[in-house]
């Protein structure tokens, strides 16, 4: 089935980033890579924050810091390029830091990503409540039909959106009741 598929891949994916095999531990692909406790986290913030810094100044181009949707732009940056980034890199990088310091280094990055990613929806919500556009991406079902006003990147592009932010949301409350479980209890849940 294509689920255990996915899992299965998943799991390869994170034994050979984290360096852990079926056979126990092994060297981590990031460990072979010179400098990659450093380098990975400074190039995720220096891109997001270039990103921002694009984006909010009129002198490069940018929309400038007026109104709502400029702000979508900095705080999707931001969750995405640079507390994502720096939330898988701290869970699965080889570090001399415990286990359960990572993890808690890993969920802060993983809650500003969360929080920044609702306030970068909120913003495109506010934006397009001004304007007014909707919030459908231009997609509209009348008359027995579907309507693209807007074109199908951009329709695939809020729909993605949203899908995101459920995952973002039910994923921060499945990692905050695992991590409160083991931290409570000392037993692991939700493991897949």
């Amino acid at each position: 089935p294509a689920g255990a598929t996915y899992k299965r891949s998943a799991q390869i994916f994170t034994m050979a980033a984290s360096g852990v095999s079926k056979d126990g531990p092994q060297e981590s692909v990031l460990a072979r890579i010179p400098g990659s406790d450093v380098v990975i986290p400074v190039f995720a913030i220096s891109v997001a924050l270039s990103m921002s810094i694009f984006i909010t100044s009129t002198k490069l181009g940018g929309a400038g810091v007026a109104g709502p949707f400029p702000w979508h732009i900095v705080f999707m940056s931001l969750a995405w390029v640079a507390f994502a980034v720096l939330g898988l890199h701290t869970y699965i990088s080889p570090s001399d830091s415990s286990r359960a310091e990572r993890q808690s280094w890993h969920a802060g990055y993983m809650m500003c990503t969360a929080v920044l990613t609702v306030l970068g929806w909120a913003m495109i919500f506010w934006s397009h409540e001004q304007l007014p556009l909707g919030h459908t991406g231009g997609v509209e079902i009348a008359g027995g039909g579907v309507k693209m006003n807007r074109g199908f990147i951009h329709a695939a592009h809020v729909s993605l959106g949203y899908l995101v932010i459920a995952a973002v949301v039910m994923q921060g409350g499945m990692g905050w009741y695992k991590r409160r479980t083991l931290q409570t209890t000392g037993e692991k849940v939700l493991g897949w």
